[in-house]
């Protein structure tokens, strides 16, 4: 049998293979939602007036806690997402104060979340600051 350099110890390679899968389910920050896993938020809209951005979405699902709503630049066209809020369950809609926020595109995404499990992403929406 082939053996393989893993962890600064020789092992087959089909045991150096799951233990290094087994590790990153463990360090993966934004798992994959299952096939029965908590309902993703849709149908997310943006609005702005002066520095107020408001996003409204459908909640789609009956066991949610809350919500994570991200927000992110786009440069040079990737969008790193970062989380600026938490809203509670049943909450179909959040505002983002846009006054300390440089000029460009941001765009925003919203996360079910409950004890066990979060859903995946709503569908992403944008908006432009001036």
């Amino acid at each position: 049998m082939s053996r393989r350099h893993c962890a600064n110890q020789y092992v087959p390679r089909l045991l150096c293979f799951a233990f290094l899968t087994f590790l990153s389910t463990l360090l993966d920050p934004d798992p994959e939602p299952q096939p029965d896993a908590l309902a993703a938020p849709g149908n997310l809209t943006v609005s702005q007036s002066g520095s107020t951005v408001t996003l409204s979405w459908t909640d789609n699902s009956t066991s949610e806690l809350g919500f994570y709503v991200e927000r992110g630049l786009k440069q040079k066209g990737q969008v790193s997402f970062q989380r600026i809020a938490v809203a509670g369950a049943d909450t179909t809609f959040t505002t983002d104060n846009a006054d300390a926020l440089a000029s460009g595109n941001y765009s925003y995404r919203v996360q079910a979340y409950n004890n066990a499990e979060v859903s995946g992403y709503s569908n992403t929406v944008s908006v432009r600051l001036k």
